[in-house]
């Protein structure tokens, strides 16, 4: 423990104490996982409804229209070119 001491000391600002620091990085450790873990609770619940409605379209899908796409606006593109 003495080097992760020496560690978080050789960081601090000229106005932080070490007792501050440890409770911004818990507060912000904190924050974060609060953040992520209601973030993969609405990812969840948005795959559920989109499971349960007719409005999903794989990821597949969504590739192979964009991929066609982009072959379209290539070969338009070498059309305005040529």
């Amino acid at each position: 423990m003495p080097q992760l001491r020496q560690k978080a000391q050789s960081v601090l600002r000229t106005d932080e104490t070490l007792t501050s620091f440890i409770i911004d990085a818990v507060n912000d450790q904190a924050d974060f996982r609060l953040a992520k873990a209601d973030f993969l609770e609405r990812g969840l619940a948005s795959a559920a409804h989109a499971d349960d409605g007719d409005e999903y379209v794989s990821a597949a899908l969504v590739l192979d229209q964009l991929e066609t796409k982009l072959t379209q606006t290539k070969a338009r593109t070498q059309l305005l070119i040529d």
